[in-house]
């Protein structure tokens, strides 16, 4: 989500970023946090990563707990069961919204595809537990020429594994570096330093 928001700034325009590789981003919001909260992803994903949220705010406490003008309420945040609890308590009032919907509704990444002005490979998989197949942005990619998605049956959340023991490299590892070398050869990168994908090793 990070980094289909930044594709479509200001910030973006004036870097010298060339070429994105997206893979198993949410596109909706609501739909994401809806999936998240269905009981086999809350115990595989979003215990997980809530509990890693709260570790990096235990950490930083200090910046939130003494800070009377600071817009949280530090304990409150700490016993937050979900990540939209986590969000309405935290992140959206760090971020000036008014409560997680609103966070959420600005949150949406399909709507920063159509001012994506650089080649873009968007990988996502139709079981990925949250990224709803029912969201996935073909419209916007459909009528905007920088972007290509490609959409596999099987792969889950940034999975992508092949076998019935996998292990090395993954289909993702090959379709990444594949994406790579076409924009070096293509000579979309060719004013850079890098002459071939081994650089990036």
């Amino acid at each position: 989500m990070i980094t289909t928001h930044y594709l479509a700034s200001s910030e973006c325009a004036t870097s010298n970023l060339r070429a994105v590789c997206i893979v198993s981003s949410p596109w909706n919001s609501f739909s994401t946090s809806e999936s998240v909260n269905e009981p086999i992803n809350h115990v595989l994903y979003e215990k997980y990563i809530l509990q890693k949220l709260k570790n990096i705010l235990e950490r930083h406490r200090h910046l939130y707990v003494n800070d009377r003008g600071c817009p949280i309420n530090y304990r409150t945040v700490m016993k937050s069961q979900t990540l939209r609890e986590f969000d309405d308590r935290f992140t959206a009032k760090m971020f000036g919204f008014k409560d997680w919907r609103e966070y959420y509704q600005h949150g949406h990444s399909y709507k920063k595809l159509p001012y994506v002005d650089i080649p873009t490979l968007i990988i996502t998989a139709e079981d990925d537990p949250l990224s709803d197949g029912n969201y996935l942005p073909y419209t916007e990619v459909e009528r905007n020429p920088n972007l290509a998605m490609v959409i596999t049956k099987t792969g889950g959340h940034i999975g992508f594994l092949e076998g019935w023991m996998p292990s090395g490299p993954t289909w993702l590892n090959r379709a990444v570096t594949e994406f790579i070398q076409i924009m070096i050869y293509s000579n979309f990168l060719q004013d850079t330093e890098i002459k071939d994908i081994d650089d990036y090793y």
